[in-house]
């Protein structure tokens, strides 16, 4: 059969039409199959950035201890101002209980065989002037600061120390950590401590 040139150029025509459809149809498909792997790829991959940020998630507190000695009265009382500042380092919110916290204070003294000796321990709990301190909360990159006032009744050099228990999430963390839990619950506590010279 012989085609005149009209009739093949039709014919090239329509051949080279479905071919560009099939070509745009072919290439859409493999873009939208493309965005849709590419995209549950990058899900995948969040989630796995996820998990792996929350192996790394810590509260990180980093506590100071600031004194001052106040005038003696004249009962004869020695009083301590300890202004404890509390700043998280962390990538985690840190919340402790004030009933779990607070400071303690004992006198201490060495032995001539250099041994500590220490008076019984004065625990100091925090108070507010107009409201129970019941908890607080010390975000990631924020700093608190607490203010204790202590009262001795002798001279002499003091062991203080401040210590809050950390949140049961925190807790969890350091028991997965260290492993030494037995079956005994075990009280996980931020601490600091400085000695300070009552006259």
């Amino acid at each position: 059969m012989y085609l005149d040139s009209t009739k093949f150029r039709e014919l090239a025509s329509a051949i080279q039409s479905i071919i560009l459809a099939a070509a745009i149809i072919i290439g859409g498909g493999w873009t939208l199959y493309n965005f849709i792997q590419l995209d549950e790829i990058g899900k995948r991959e969040a989630e796995l950035e996820n998990l792996q940020r929350s192996l790394y998630e810590r509260a990180k507190l980093d506590i100071r201890l600031a004194s001052k000695a106040l005038v003696k009265t004249e009962q004869g009382h020695r009083y301590l101002s300890i202004t404890i500042e509390i700043e998280n380092k962390g990538n985690l919110r840190e919340v402790f209980l004030w009933r779990d916290s607070g400071l303690k204070a004992a006198r201490v003294s060495i032995s001539d065989t250099g041994n500590r000796i220490s008076s019984k321990v004065k625990n100091i709990p925090f108070s507010r002037l107009d409201v129970p301190a019941i908890s607080e909360a010390i975000l990631p990159g924020h700093s608190r600061r607490f203010p204790f006032l202590i009262r001795f009744d002798e001279a002499g050099i003091y062991h203080i120390e401040f210590f809050a228990t950390v949140s049961p999430e925190e807790e969890q963390k350091s028991l997965e950590d260290h492993k030494t839990a037995g079956s005994e619950a075990v009280k996980y506590q931020w601490t600091e401590s400085t000695y300070v010279y009552i006259k």
